[in-house]
Formats: structure tokens, C-alpha cells, sequence
């Protein structure tokens, strides 16, 4: 939480600094240093995710999936990791049935795996293949498995990294999904535990299998849906719909994540009051139930947590959108307070466009409903 209270003060000023350079040839080496600032954030934020995704917790957000759509869309991504070191192979089906799952979660896990077979396979003539399909799985091979957790006999859908490295000999295969393990000099450890992870947030299982000198075949275990695939929602569509200036309450009980995220949301035209307490937030709320057309609260706070203050607002403004912010997933969010109904969630730090978005497509629903 502290962590990415931090980053979220560092990402946010910084975003800030670089809107109001002037754009002139002057100032290109000071937006270039501005822009490594907010890589090297997100690149913070992604290990505390990686963490969060090996404790199973990651952000997830669920809906029906076709596996080949999600890997083929990262083609260009695969080739630029791996062309220096081997050649890729595709292999998709026609047609394959759906998973449930995350998208954003299943290219990290399947980008994993690729640049670990990548890292593995350097050498004239190395070939890496990547292909999905449908397996029939009996209760005997899925308790051959990484992750099976009683899973049910039937059918899988699959997704099977293969590579002819050097293989795994056997004392580190027992070890390789361990956080902070790792068998490369610079390596943090933390790739294959973001996958275990990622697979047992998706009730799904691992099967592994390798030999010293000739290669590894990885295939991760999906349980099929019942679901059709549909299409994504326009984000952009709902983004674009609401420019105007939107008034919006945020409360944050530290005063620098507060500040960065009033700067940030005022760059974006939004008119806002923040406030460092639940309190402060009920009696803004109370005074004036109709001032605010949104309220972006921070779910760890002293004296009323996030969701006390969340409560209290819906009983002077049920109609008011509230969006959740922590450094938290969503995932547990929804575990725990699922019935409460609040509209969205943003995990810190969050990049300014994707914070804008997020608000401007809470308000276009609620226009849309009143």
C-alpha cells in the first residue's frame, strides 16, 4: 500500500511536470528525462503485480475469452522478444471453445513463458513454438499436474509453449515456480511465480514436461466455458462522450497521493474538491448532495476505511458513482465486497489516461441511465 501510494505521488507529478513544459525543441531533453521518471514507475508497478499475481490476488477482470485471439494479438510483441534468439511457430485452430478469464492477465502469463523459452533456446536454428488447442483430461493426468486442486475430470482448453533449449534438469523443475527463485544472474524470480499465480486465480492447472539437452514443453490447463466470446466494450466510445467539466470529490488520507491526483484530474478539465478523510468527505456530501457527479475514495484510510465512507455516501447521494482506489487488487475487492455495489475500481499507481477513462466512462453510464 505504501509502496504504491509512492509510485502513484511520482507517476502522478510527473505527468503533471510534463504538461506544462512548452513544446519546443528546448524542452525535449527535459520531457525525455520526465518520461524515463514514468517508465521506471510503471516498471515498479508491474513487480508489485507480479507479487500480487504469484499470491494470487492480481487485478482480474473476468469475461469469456478465445485463447488464440488473446496470444495472436501479441505476435508483433513475441517476434521483437524472441527473433534475435529463435524462430516462432504458431499453431491455432479454427475454431476453439472459450475460457473465463483475463486477458491483460493471460498475454502476461503467455509473454512469461515465451521469454523464458526465448532465454533458453539461444542458438543457430532454435525453434519455439507456440500453439493452443482442446485436451481431454482424466483425473490421473490432471494429479500429474502443477495447481490441480481436485479439478474436474474433462475437457481443457490449452495454451503450449514448447522450445528446444537446454531443458530443465530435475532439483531446479522443483523449485522454478518459487518466488525470487532463478537460475539467470540478473534474474528477479518473479516471472514463473506471476504465472503459478496467474493460473490458480483461473482455477486452471500446469503441466511441464522436459529433458536436459532437448527442450521444454509447457502447457497451462484452462477449464473450457460454457460462454460465448463477445466483443470488448468501446471504452474510447464512452471516454469521448463526456468532456465537459465534471465535478469530482476525492478522498485520500495522504496529503501528496491527494495532490498528485487533484493536479492530474484538473489537467484533464475536471473540476475537483479533495478532502483527507471519510469525514471530510460525508460533510462535503451532506452540505451539497448534488455538487458532485463522481468520488474517487481511497479503500485504506484511519478512523472510516474506504468502504465506512463509501456507505455513508450512498445514504446523501445513491445515485453518486464511486470509484475505489488502493494499492489493492480488484480481485480481492470483489471477494470481499461484492454486495456493496460500488462502480469501478483503480488500482495505484494509475497513468493519468487511464484514470480519465475510468471516470469518464463511470459518468457516461450514469447519463446514460438517468
Amino acid at each position: 500500500h505504501d509502496f504504491n501510494n509512492l509510485l502513484t505521488v511520482i507517476l502522478g507529478h510527473v505527468e503533471l511536470a510534463s504538461s506544462k513544459l512548452p513544446t519546443n525543441p528546448e524542452s525535449a531533453g527535459v520531457r525525455s528525462d520526465l518520461q524515463k521518471i514514468a517508465e521506471a514507475s510503471l516498471r515498479g508497478s508491474e513487480l508489485t503485480k507480479q507479487m500480487l499475481a504469484y499470491s494470487g490476488h492480481g487485478s482480474f477482470i473476468v469475461c469469456p475469452l478465445n485463447l488464440s485471439e488473446i496470444v495472436g494479438r501479441m505476435s508483433r510483441l513475441v517476434e521483437s522478444t524472441v527473433t534475435q534468439k529463435a524462430t516462432v511457430n504458431y499453431g491455432f485452430p479454427p475454431k476453439l471453445p472459450a475460457v473465463e478469464g483475463d486477458a491483460n492477465q493471460i498475454q502476461q502469463l503467455a509473454l512469461n513463458l515465451i521469454t523464458n523459452a526465448a532465454e533458453s533456446s539461444v542458438g543457430t536454428g532454435k525453434q519455439i513454438s507456440i500453439s493452443t488447442g482442446v485436451v481431454e483430461m482424466t483425473l490421473e493426468s490432471l494429479a500429474q499436474t502443477y495447481l490441480d486442486d481436485d479439478l474436474p475430470a474433462g475437457s481443457y482448453v490449452y495454451l503450449e509453449v514448447e522450445d528446444e533449449g537446454c531443458g530443465i534438469p530435475p532439483e531446479t523443475l522443483e523449485q522454478i515456480f518459487d518466488p525470487f527463485f532463478s537460475t539467470k544472474f540478473a534474474g528477479r524470480g518473479l516471472g514463473l511465480a506471476a504465472v503459478i499465480g496467474i493460473v490458480r486465480a483461473h482455477r486452471g492447472a500446469i503441466d511441464i514436461a522436459t529433458e536436459v539437452g532437448r527442450g521444454t514443453r509447457v502447457r497451462v490447463l484452462f477449464p473450457q466455458s460454457l460462454l460465448a466470446v463477445r466483443d470488448s466494450p468501446d471504452v474510447v466510445t464512452q471516454k469521448a462522450a463526456l468532456r465537459g467539466d465534471a465535478s469530482v470529490l476525492i478522498v485520500d488520507d495522504d496529503p501528496s497521493v491527494l495532490s498528485a491526483c487533484q493536479g492530474v484530474l484538473e489537467c484533464c478539465g475536471f473540476r475537483v474538491q479533495a478532502v483527507e478523510s471519510g469525514r471530510q468527505a460525508l460533510d462535503a456530501i451532506r452540505n451539497e448532495p448534488n455538487r458532485f457527479d463522481i468520488a474517487l475514495v481511497d479503500l485504506t484510510m484511519p478512523e472510516m476505511d474506504g468502504i465506512e465512507t463509501f456507505r455513508c455516501l450512498r445514504e446523501f447521494a445513491p445515485k453518486l458513482p464511486i470509484i475505489l482506489q488502493s494499492g489493492y487488487s480488484n480481485t480481492v475487492l470483489k471477494e470481499r465486497y461484492a454486495d456493496i455495489g460500488f462502480y469501478d475500481f483503480v488500482q495505484k499507481p494509475s497513468p493519468a489516461d487511464h484514470l480519465e477513462a475510468t471516470l469518464r466512462q463511470a459518468l457516461a453510464t450514469r447519463v446514460a441511465v438517468d
